[in-house]
C-alpha cells in the first residue's frame, strides 16, 4: 500500500461545487488536508470531524471514485455539526417507525440455507 497527502484541484473543485449545489456559502473557503491509501481492496472515505483526519481508500487509482469520495467528504464537512446531530436524530427516529423484517422473507423457495425454525429445532 502506499500512502499520499493530497491538496488537488479534484477536492478543492469538489467543495465548490457541493457548496454551489446546497446553497452554502462558505464551501469556496472549505479545505482539508486528504490521506489517500493506495493499494486498499475495500475502497471508502472516513472522516474524523474532531481530529480533522480525512482518508479516501483505494485500490488503484480511478478519477471519479476520488472525485466521489471527495464529494462525500465535502458534504460531511459543510453540514454544520448541530444540523448534522438533527439530521442523525431524525434518521434513528424515522428507522424506529420501519416494522421489522423476517429473515425468513428473503429466502428463495428452493434456498439450500436452513429457517431459523430449523435450526433452533437442532
Amino acid at each position: 500500500m502506499s500512502f499520499m497527502i493530497l491538496n488537488c484541484s479534484v477536492r478543492a473543485t469538489a467543495c465548490r461545487v457541493v457548496a454551489a449545489q446546497l446553497h452554502v456559502r462558505k464551501g469556496s473557503k472549505i479545505g482539508f488536508p486528504l490521506l489517500v491509501v493506495m493499494g486498499d481492496p475495500h475502497e471508502r472515505y472516513t472522516a474524523d470531524l474532531t481530529t480533522h483526519v480525512f482518508t479516501i481508500y483505494l485500490d488503484h487509482w480511478d478519477e471519479t471514485q476520488f472525485a466521489a469520495s471527495s464529494m462525500g467528504l465535502a458534504i460531511q464537512l459543510l453540514i454544520p455539526q448541530d444540523q448534522r446531530v438533527k439530521i442523525v436524530t431524525e434518521i434513528l427516529r424515522r428507522s424506529g417507525q420501519v416494522l421489522p423484517v423476517s429473515i425468513n422473507s428473503f429466502r428463495r423457495k428452493d434456498s439450500s440455507i436452513p429457517s431459523a425454525a430449523a435450526v433452533g429445532e437442532r
